[in-house]
């Protein structure tokens, strides 16, 4: 590993990230020395780069490295009390577990993304498949609170190929861009008329969701939606009525959900240092320490220890590109007034949030000639979008940042105010398929 990182000095990092070379230094030096310490990827800009493998791996081995695994405010290893079986992303519930293995191994990626394709669907691959009919024809699709248009990259890639199906029904609450495209849409419960167990991203408890009144006769919880559809395409092994399907989530806790909406929830409580009691590390070596070089990732191809990478669009891997788009876009931070493209049509929202914002620092908008608060075009070399200049002395001059989710209100809004319009999802993650969202090259242009 020392030598793997050897050319990285500060100096060269501080090339490479625009930031001083001592502020790099004072960075590694402070998560080094303190005790204890967390870093995390999240579920955004670490997961949404071509890159996205390594740079999670580097994380998990800087926090491996500085002695902050399983310990109290360190990097925790939660369990659900659910077990990694039954909890919201729980194996019994892969299709790879559930499927018979000639049926399994055709789901759309095996081939290119063996490892997240197992239990994941990469959408991208799926837009492909449907436009190219390879590795073979894709006629009918269901999207679920899924405004699919604007919530990729690449919309207009999605929109031809969701365009393209023979079928597609979509289950949402209010008409959005996908919807538009839908022939059948089918209105589900809200959560609040719904029984459910909350255990996503819940660390080590889940919280009894119980339903407050009784939807509407036209709507129903998305579970009753999916056994309905069971039992029309004659599938056996599936459950008969929601209160099976929350039971058989609970198994592993010795609880029926009419007991579970008693205690309204359930905790486990967090074991700190596991590997002492297990006598090291579940690894894939054997040795009981953390694998940092890999000997499956090199057996598959890939490098034993994490590499850095360029991103596909820059200053260094493209700098004719970047004559003409001298910024740096990155796109998808989080807005506190909606949840990704939701909620854009319920009005007490829309008055706080009304318009896409572009976060640009002040020196920036006066090289383009641009006020605050002024619309302007948002350039890559994909498209255009339109958005308000927000001036932001805390941006990088170099670096822009536009919100993702923006469509309501607009004619044609999914291209006009979408950024997704004038995103890449190419080329992807070769690990886990994900794109580059996060650092795209653009300009900007007075309207």
């Amino acid at each position: 590993m020392k030598s793997h990182v050897a050319d990285f000095s500060p100096q060269r990092c501080a090339e490479i990230t625009w930031l001083a070379a001592d502020q790099v230094e004072a960075a590694a030096t402070t998560f080094a020395t303190t005790k204890p310490a967390c870093i995390s990827p999240g579920m955004a800009g670490a997961s949404q780069v071509p890159n996205a493998f390594d740079l999670n791996r580097a994380l998990a081995s800087i926090s491996a490295i500085t002695g902050n695994l399983e310990k109290p405010g360190g990097n925790p290893n939660f369990v659900p009390p659910t077990g990694m079986t039954r909890h919201y992303y729980g194996t019994d519930f892969h299709p790879m577990n559930n499927l018979p293995p000639e049926q399994a191994n055709k789901r759309i990626g095996m081939d290119s993304f063996p490892i997240v394709s197992s239990f994941l669907d990469l959408p991208e691959l799926l837009w492909k498949a449907i436009l190219e009919e390879k590795p073979y024809p894709v006629k009918a699709v269901g999207l679920f609170a899924n405004n699919a248009v604007c919530a990729y990259a690449n919309s207009r890639q999605v929109r031809k190929a969701l365009s393209a199906l023979d079928f597609l029904f979509a289950v949402d609450y209010f008409h959005t861009p996908t919807t538009e495209l839908a022939d059948v849409i089918l209105p589900p419960a809200h959560w609040t008329e719904r029984d459910d167990v909350e255990d996503s991203l819940m660390m080590n408890r889940i919280f009894c969701q119980e339903k407050a009144i009784e939807p509407v006769p036209e709507c129903r919880d998305e579970k009753q939606i999916l056994i309905d559809l069971a039992k029309k395409m004659n599938l056996t092994g599936f459950w008969n009525t929601t209160e099976e399907c929350l039971d058989y989530r609970l198994e592993p806790i010795g609880m029926r959900f009419s007991e579970f909406k008693k205690r309204g929830q359930y905790g486990t409580p967090v074991i700190y240092k596991s590997y002492e009691a297990n006598k090291g590390f579940a690894t894939p070596s054997g040795s009981g320490k953390v694998d940092l070089y890999s000997e499956l990732v090199e057996m598959a191809g890939g490098s034993p220890l994490p590499v850095f990478s360029e991103p596909p669009e820059s200053p260094t891997n493209t700098p004719e590109l970047f004559k003409d788009f001298p910024l740096i876009l990155t796109t998808g931070g989080r807005n506190i007034v909606y949840t990704h493209s939701a909620h854009r049509n319920i009005r007490s929202l829309r008055k706080l949030s009304p318009d896409p914002q572009l976060d640009i620092h002040p020196e920036t908008a006066a090289r383009f000639k641009v006020d605050n608060g002024e619309w302007v075009r948002l350039i890559t070399s994909r498209g255009q979008v339109e958005i308000r200049a927000r001036f932001d002395r805390d941006m990088h001059p170099m670096v822009v940042h536009a919100p993702h989710g923006y469509w309501y209100g607009e004619k044609d809004g999914w291209k006009r105010i979408n950024i997704n319009a004038i995103t890449d999802n190419q080329p992807q993650c070769p690990v886990t398929g994900s794109v580059p969202t996060r650092a795209l090259l653009c300009k900007i242009e007075k309207i």
